[in-house]
């Protein structure tokens, strides 16, 4: 396969906490077992020679990162996904739906480290891949494309957030492929464009530039977003009406 040159993710490079089989131990609590029963997902994206990548997914148990009587200097970081293909987008986000799926989507091709946006060959892709880490023995354990659940614009590295119940998709390149701001109804399994956020509309004062990068903070139920240009926004994903707003306009 050649050498791989692995790529983060970014902010959505971990995808999160989740409980695969463990054996009980004699007298143990619910809350202890549960919690000795965790493991550590990370996700990441490998580029191989040539324009192919691969969405990769490897585990560590808890129990054994955290206890220093068992551990020995040996992670012990076992590959649990791979997907890899020369139709595969790279530059994708990564996030965590239901609690237990892992989701890769947008992404970009050509996948090459000088291949930008602007690029005429360059294609902005909408497609979703899953990975399901739940225990229940008929689920096969591999990544996957899902079936209609694309979404509705094209994204590079989108943050990709589950809050409330559903799912939010957020991306600065919305212009060329709109929304920059989607959200996926996980009980309807459909996806529904947001409005346009005021940090990523032309003529505002804080308009993006290709040149820098926006940053992400999700606390709560809420998404806060900064750049070099741009103060800080706060989007409130409980309210109705789906507003931006500043902290001094803020509701608490």
């Amino acid at each position: 396969m050649g050498l791989t040159r692995p790529t983060p993710l970014g902010h959505s490079g971990v995808s999160g906490l989740m409980s695969p089989k463990s054996k009980e131990k004699p007298g143990e609590s619910e809350e202890a077992e549960a919690e000795r029963k965790k493991s550590l997902y990370i996700c990441s994206l490998e580029q191989h020679e040539g324009s192919s990548v691969s969405y990769v997914i490897r585990a560590i148990k808890l129990s054994r990162l955290l206890s220093s009587s068992s551990y020995d200097g040996d992670p012990q970081l076992w590959q649990v996904g791979y997907k890899a293909g020369p139709d595969l987008p790279g530059r994708v986000g990564c996030g965590v739906m239901h609690g237990s799926r892992i989701v890769f989507a947008g992404g970009m091709r050509p996948v090459g480290g000088f291949a930008r946006v602007r690029d005429a060959d360059s294609v902005l892709h909408r497609e979703m891949h899953a990975f399901e880490t739940s225990e229940h023995q008929e689920i096969k354990k591999e990544i996957k494309k899902t079936d209609g659940a694309a979404l509705l614009g094209g994204k590079i590295r989108p943050l990709l957030v589950e809050i409330g119940g559903k799912f939010y998709a957020l991306c600065h390149n919305g212009e060329r492929d709109p929304p920059a701001f989607e959200v996926f109804d996980t009980e309807l399994d459909t996806w529904s464009a947001l409005p346009q956020p005021p940090f990523f509309q032309r003529g505002s004062d804080s308009i993006y530039d290709l040149g820098h990068t926006f940053a992400y903070v999700i606390g709560g139920t809420k998404i806060f977003v900064s750049g070099e240009r741009c103060p800080v926004f706060c989007f409130y994903a409980t309210l109705v009406l789906y507003l931006w707003l500043t902290p001094f306009l803020s509701f608490e």
